[in-house]
């Protein structure tokens, strides 16, 4: 065993020559592909973060746009909503208005119905109280009166009513 821990030059030239060989043959097949694949990777999330910047930015920009278009909408819509609101007011007061004119209307038609229902009702009256003072008459006096007496002592009559 001290043979081996002793330095031979033999061992020693195929020692190196295989490690120089096993160099060369890594560096020539093993070493390129592999810097070329973390190269290729490398590049790729290079480029992936350059893009994912870029997305981020249009993003940023399209959520700026966003928020402008929805600042102009809600100004718009608070816009729409202030004129509905007058339109509203203004239309309630027309129909208040136009509501209190047809009920003044309706309540001087219905003045003016009572008032000729009224007349109609004192004419009727007055003529079933003559009729009725004609009989109360005519059974008093014990006669028929003719139509011209008839009419005089209606008037009479109806005359002194208005009177009291």
């Amino acid at each position: 065993m001290e043979h081996l821990l002793e330095p031979h030059f033999g061992l020693m030239f195929w020692t190196i020559l295989n490690f120089f060989l096993l160099v060369f043959l890594l560096g020539k097949f093993a070493w390129k592909p592999m810097i070329k694949a973390i190269n290729d990777r490398e590049n790729r999330i290079s480029s992936d973060i350059s893009s994912a910047e870029k997305n981020r930015q249009e993003s940023e920009k399209l959520k700026a746009e966003m928020d402008e278009g929805l600042k102009k909408i809600k100004k718009q819509s608070d816009k729409l909503i202030k004129e509905a609101k007058e339109l509203g007011e203004k239309n309630k007061e027309e129909i208040l208005i136009t509501a209190k004119e047809q009920a003044h209307k309706i309540i001087q038609s219905a003045k003016g119905d009572i008032e000729i229902e009224k007349q109609n009702a004192i004419k009727q009256i007055q003529t079933e109280m003559s009729n009725v003072v004609i009989l109360a008459s005519e059974k008093l006096i014990g006669k028929n009166l003719d139509s011209k007496d008839n009419k005089k002592f209606t008037e009479k009559v109806i005359s002194e009513l208005e009177k009291n």
